[in-house]
């Protein structure tokens, strides 16, 4: 099972990464849907998360930020 977590804004993105970088966070960069965070409000007006999630065929968990 992968996580999929989408940031509403640059800022919050920002901070995820920072988090993510310094080991603050209860899961890792292996842990997230093409290993990154994804600046995206919608799934549906990201073409990056949806060829993330068509690549991946397994259970995905959203975290939306």
């Amino acid at each position: 099972m992968k996580l999929l977590v989408m940031c509403e804004g640059p800022n919050e993105k920002t901070i995820m990464d920072l988090l993510l970088a310094n080991n603050c966070l209860a899961f890792s960069e292996d842990d997230l849907l093409g290993s990154v965070i994804f600046h995206a409000r919608q799934i549906k007006k990201s073409s990056l998360v949806r060829i993330e999630l068509n690549a991946y065929m397994g259970d995905v968990k959203i975290l939306r930020i």
